[in-house]
C-alpha cells in the first residue's frame, strides 16, 4: 500500500509541476491573474451501517483574460485517489484550443488526454476533437463544420480511429423553417464503418396550430420519426404553452414495417410522457412504460416502469436558488400498495454566496435506505 501510495504522490507532484509551468507560461507578461478553487464532497450513510466519506473532490483554477488552467483531484471511497485532471484553455483571436489529461492515480496510469481546437472562417465553423487514452485502438479524432447556407443551418461531423486511421462515422444535420406553412424542420442522417447506414431522423413541428390556439395559449404539435436498423419509432408530441406555463403530450409510439420499408406492418404505443411546467420555479414529469426494455427510456431506471416527478426551485440569499425535488416510481413485482418501489427525494440550498449544501434521500421498497449529504465550495 505504501508503494502505491507513493507512486500515486509522485504522478501528483509531476502533474503539479506542469500545471504551475503552464501557469507561469499564461501569466507570463500579464498584470491580471485570479486564483479559484473548489472543494466538494458526499458523506453518505446507508440503513445498518456507519457514514462514510463516498467521494472528495478538489479543483484550483488560475485565470487571466483570455487562458485558464486547472487542476483536479477527486477521492473515492473506493480508492482514496482516483482522478487527476489538469485542463487549460486559450483564446488567440479567433482560435480556441482547450486540452485535458487525465491520470488513475490508484493505478499510477495514464487514463486519456484530449484536445479541442475552434474557429470560424467566413460562415462556416471548423472544429476538431482529438481523444487518445491509454488503450490505442480507442483513439480517435473528429472534424465538424458548421455554417448557414440561406435559410438552412448545417452540420456536418466525421470521425477517423487514429490507430489504425480508418474511417468510423459520418453524420449530417440540417434546420430549416418553412415559413409559408409555419413549420420547423429538421432533419438527421448518419452511417458508421461497421453497418453502413446507421439512423435517419425527420422532426416536424408545426407551430401555433389553427383552431387549437388562442390568444396567449399557443399550442405547437411535434412529430418525430426515428428509423435505425434495428428500431423504428413515431414520437407525436403536444405542447400547450403560455407566457409562463407549458403543457406537454407525448406517446411512445414503435413501428414494425413489412417487406416494403414504405408499409407499416403493426404500430405498438411503449409508452407515454407527461411534462408540466410553471415558469421556471415548479416542473412535473411522469411517464409510464409498457414494455420492461422501454423502463430506461422512460423513467430513467431499467427497475421501475412509472415515474411521478416533482421539481421545484424557489429564490434564496445571495441571488441563489432553493432546488427541491421528490420522485416516485413504480414496480411491477412490488409488494406494497399500487406497485409503489422507490421514493427518492433531495434539496440543494445555498450557504452564502461561495457555498452550496445538499442533502438526499433513497427509499426503495425492498432495500435498504440511503442518506448523502453535499457539499460544495468555491474559494
Amino acid at each position: 500500500m505504501a508503494n502505491r501510495k507513493t507512486r500515486a504522490w509522485r504522478a501528483l507532484s509531476g502533474t503539479a509541476l506542469l500545471f504551475l509551468c503552464t501557469v507561469a507560461w499564461g501569466a507570463g507578461g500579464r498584470a491580471e491573474v485570479e486564483l479559484t478553487g473548489t472543494f466538494g464532497g458526499e458523506i453518505e450513510v446507508a440503513e445498518g451501517t456507519m457514514p462514510t466519506v463516498s467521494s472528495l473532490d478538489i479543483s484550483f483554477s488560475v485565470r487571466g483574460e483570455d487562458w485558464h488552467t486547472s487542476l483536479r483531484a477527486t477521492s473515492t471511497n473506493e480508492d482514496w485517489f482516483s482522478y487527476l485532471g489538469f485542463s487549460d484553455y486559450r483564446q488567440i483571436g479567433e482560435l480556441s484550443l482547450q486540452s485535458l489529461l487525465v491520470f488513475d492515480p490508484s493505478l499510477t496510469a495514464f487514463t486519456y488526454f484530449s484536445s479541442r481546437a475552434r474557429f470560424r472562417l467566413l460562415d462556416v465553423g471548423f472544429a476538431n476533437y482529438a481523444y487518445v487514452p491509454a488503450q490505442s485502438s480507442q483513439a480517435y479524432d473528429q472534424v465538424t463544420l458548421d455554417g448557414v447556407a440561406g435559410s438552412v443551418r448545417w452540420r456536418a461531423v466525421t470521425r477517423f480511429a487514429l490507430c489504425p486511421v480508418a474511417f468510423q462515422r459520418l453524420s449530417f444535420q440540417a434546420n430549416w423553417p418553412w415559413t409559408n406553412c409555419t413549420l420547423d424542420i429538421s432533419a438527421f442522417l448518419s452511417f458508421t464503418c461497421n453497418t453502413g447506414f446507421e439512423r435517419f431522423r425527420l422532426t416536424v413541428t408545426r407551430r401555433e396550430v389553427p383552431f387549437l390556439t388562442f390568444g396567449s395559449l399557443i399550442t405547437d404539435f411535434q412529430v418525430v420519426v426515428n428509423y435505425e436498423v434495428e428500431r423504428k419509432t413515431l414520437t407525436p408530441q403536444l405542447r400547450t404553452r403560455t407566457a409562463r406555463t407549458s403543457f406537454c403530450l407525448t406517446p411512445m409510439l414503435a413501428l414494425s414495417l413489412g417487406a416494403n420499408p414504405l408499409s407499416i406492418d403493426s404500430l405498438e404505443v411503449y409508452g407515454i410522457k407527461l411534462e408540466c411546467s410553471l415558469g421556471n420555479a415548479v416542473a412535473f414529469y411522469a411517464a409510464t412504460s409498457m414494455t420492461r426494455a422501454k423502463n430506461l427510456e422512460l423513467t430513467g431506471n431499467a427497475d421501475y416502469f412509472e415515474v411521478y416527478r416533482l421539481n421545484i426551485r424557489r429564490p434564496s440569499c445571495c441571488d441563489e436558488d432553493i432546488q427541491i425535488e421528490v420522485a416516485f416510481y413504480f414496480e411491477e413485482a412490488s409488494k406494497w400498495l399500487f406497485d409503489w418501489g422507490m421514493t427518492t427525494a433531495s434539496i440543494e440550498f445555498p450557504v452564502g454566496r461561495e457555498a452550496r449544501w445538499s442533502l438526499s434521500m433513497e427509499i426503495p421498497g425492498s432495500a435498504a435506505w440511503v442518506l448523502r449529504v453535499g457539499w460544495n465550495w468555491t474559494f
